[in-house]
């Protein structure tokens, strides 16, 4: 193996230590993002759910149901960062008619 493919002494070859109060807000966002297995099951909901009623609105999507829905995106994006602070929000907006997804 060519010498720049070899891991260095100083990479860690083991996971990342778990979370922690001596963590920065960089490093806690980035350790939480490796858990967002929720955004599965958010995207499921999203998906298989009629969302008429909320046509025009951004919604944010979180547990399976819907927490917020408003026509002020920024509302939508404050809610979810106050009452869930440590997810990465499913937020979209919900359009008439048939959805394409690119």
């Amino acid at each position: 193996m060519p010498d720049n493919l070899k891991p260095s002494s100083s990479m860690p070859l083991s996971s990342p230590e778990p979370m922690n109060d001596q963590m920065g807000p960089r490093q806690k966002r980035t350790a939480a993002m490796k858990g967002t297995s929720y955004l599965d099951k958010d995207y499921k909901y999203f998906i298989g759910t009629d969302l008429s009623e909320y046509e025009g609105k951004y919604i944010a999507i979180h547990d399976g149901k819907v927490q917020i829905a408003s026509p002020r995106l920024k509302e939508v994006y404050n809610f979810m960062k106050r009452n869930f602070p440590d997810i990465i929000p499913f937020i979209t907006q919900v359009q008439s008619g048939q959805a394409m997804v690119l």
